[in-house]
């Protein structure tokens, strides 16, 4: 079975020997052949949609998955961190070593941010970010040459 590509350089090799200097089109002469390049043509093409949709599919399949072991590895991570916390409760600061392991501490400092708008702009960090709704609204409405910046048009293939 041929591409996609080769059906379509195979009509216009029979159109181009079905059409005068005038540009008249002998019909009768490519009916067949054209009939036939057309139906292997059309079933190529299905069978492409097809495997598309099923492709879409397992990826939204694996999405899901991907989410579900993504929610099991968070409860497993949290419920570690908890039994953590405990056994330093428990322990109460005393070291522990077993074959199981070994339980010790090292001291860490966290800053905390209660009002993020009474920090003074020294200690702020931005980081710089494009409003391409409002460079698109420039370009598009005020005909607005922006440097750094333009639209593409494109053509999006929907498959449903």
């Amino acid at each position: 079975m041929a591409t996609l590509f080769e059906y379509n350089e195979k009509i216009d090799e029979i159109m181009a020997k079905a059409t005068d200097e005038e540009g008249v089109i002998d019909y009768s002469l490519i009916e067949q052949e054209l009939n036939a390049v057309n139906m292997e043509r059309k079933e190529k093409i299905d069978n492409i949609i097809s495997y598309v949709k099923s492709r879409k599919a397992m990826a939204e399949a694996l999405k899901a998955e991907k989410m579900a072991i993504a929610k099991r590895q968070k409860t497993a991570d949290n419920e570690a961190e908890n039994l953590k916390k405990y056994l330093g409760i428990a322990l109460k600061g005393e070291e522990w070593e077993s074959t199981a392991g070994k339980v010790s501490y090292r001291k860490s400092e966290v800053v905390h941010i209660d009002d993020l708008d009474k920090i003074p702009d020294e200690y702020l960090t931005y980081k710089p970010e494009a409003n391409k709704t409002a460079i698109k609204e420039a370009i598009k409405k005020d005909g607005e040459i922006i440097a750094g910046a333009w639209i593409e048009e494109k053509v999006n293939t929907q498959i449903k």
